[in-house]
């Protein structure tokens, strides 16, 4: 499942490994991770070590066979698909976790029956639109599900400038709620439809 936090909080990577590995170095790594072009997020820790850097902690616990990658302080930029690895002769990508960053500021938007919204939210890897109490529920394996099938919500993008716009026509009472918007940077909207 994904790991989901606000901006500001802390998060937690966890990468299980085989016990095989224990004294084998390992790291962590966001996005594309191949060999060539690795995006290798701290130096690598060695067994019953601690590596750390401004905001990301590194720490291998071989008696549990777990290493832990904390990163403080998110920011959107945080937001995406991470990889654990083991350097055998080469680096072992084995586990990927995704990470959700909800934004703290939240949009309040307040219409009335038969009114049209635009939504703008944040484009980084799908656009995705949900109606639920809490963004984990509009999550599932790091790939958001978009719960709104109806001819009166359309998508537009705007890819150069990293956001998609929501359109709503013809808004209803019923549609009242929290939405989440976004991937894996995600904005809470609340919609109020008045009669």
């Amino acid at each position: 499942p994904p790991v989901v936090r606000h901006e500001g909080e802390s998060a937690e990577i966890i990468c299980p490994y085989d016990s095989i590995y224990k004294s084998k170095p390992k790291s962590l790594c966001k996005g594309k991770c191949s060999t060539r072009d690795r995006n290798t997020l701290n130096e690598t820790v060695r067994e019953e070590k601690e590596t750390k850097t401004d905001r990301l902690t590194l720490n291998d616990d071989v008696t549990a066979s777990v290493f832990t990658g904390t990163i403080t302080g998110l920011t959107a930029e945080d937001a995406g698909k991470y990889w654990c690895a083991v350097t055998l002769e080469t680096d072992l990508n084995y586990l990927y976790t995704h990470l959700i960053v909800i934004m703290n500021e939240e949009l309040n938007l307040t219409k009335y029956e038969g009114d049209d919204v635009s939504i703008q939210c944040k484009d980084e890897d799908q656009k995705s639109f949900c109606k639920a109490h809490e963004a984990s529920m509009c999550v599932k394996d790091g790939v958001s599900l978009e719960t709104i099938r109806d001819d009166r919500f359309s998508f537009s993008d705007e890819a150069s400038t990293g956001v998609f716009t929501v359109n709503i026509t013809d808004l209803r009472e019923e549609e009242s709620g929290i939405y989440w918007c976004g991937a894996p940077v995600i904005r809470k909207v609340y919609l109020n439809v008045k009669r």
